[in-house]
């Protein structure tokens, strides 16, 4: 599998392109992480935050 280049070599024994993608998946998808529910609010017609874990 990882003979055919010595690049593909190289990654396929570092995994270095992997991690640093994995991270950058990670990082983004922790931004949009939502750490509570919102509500919706009669009175103001709007979405308010919810309780927090």
């Amino acid at each position: 599998m990882c003979f055919e280049e010595i690049d593909d070599f190289y990654e396929c024994k570092t995994r270095r392109k992997h991690r640093a993608f994995y991270n950058y998946l990670k990082t983004e998808s922790n931004k949009m992480e939502m750490y509570s529910l919102p509500e919706y609010d009669l009175d103001s017609d709007s979405f308010k935050d919810g309780p927090l874990p």
